[in-house]
């Protein structure tokens, strides 16, 4: 039972959890927990699917609760959480000014900026990844469209790269 002063979603926020839908949430999980999934990703590079098993054995949980969890974390809704923690972590709401974490030290402030990664292709992918019925949250922040990668490269031949002089 909510109260119909606020919206659902703020009223289980404001009470440590995060709801898994913006309209109606039925389920909610504890920012604390969240909070520690996202922890243990970055610095330990724990996987979804290993931190429902530890949950599992830390809880006495039953399989069918942890294949709900793990549906349940690997969805929409904690995409939306990891954006909202990183918007807090940065100030981006409050201060634009600031680095909004992406900025790179070493690189140079003035220009154009091009940073080139090498990708893992040989990662297993499910079929749900990369499928949001939103826009990315990040925008381009990470990624350029692949229509600017195609045009680029349509203007700059592999011709026009210099090669390296052996004398």
């Amino acid at each position: 039972m909510f109260c119909e002063c606020e919206s659902e979603p703020c009223t289980l926020v404001r009470h440590g959890l995060w709801p898994a839908t913006a309209e109606k949430p039925q389920t909610a999980y504890s920012i604390t927990l969240l909070e520690l999934l996202l922890s243990l990703s970055m610095e330990c590079q724990v996987s979804v699917e290993g931190f429902c098993n530890a949950m599992r054995w830390k809880n006495s949980l039953y399989l069918s609760e942890v294949n709900t969890l793990y549906k349940g974390l690997v969805g929409e809704a904690i995409a939306r959480f990891r954006h909202h923690y990183f918007r807090q972590r940065t100030f981006r709401d409050l201060c634009p000014q600031l680095d909004d974490g992406t900025s790179c030290p070493a690189c140079p402030k003035n220009g154009q900026k091009v940073v080139l990664l090498d990708g893992k292709f040989g990662l297993v992918r499910k079929a749900s990844s990369g499928v949001s019925v939103g826009k990315p949250l990040h925008g381009a922040r990470m990624f350029v469209p692949d229509q600017d990668i195609q045009a680029y490269l349509q203007a700059n031949s592999d011709s026009s790269v210099p090669h390296e002089v052996i004398e």
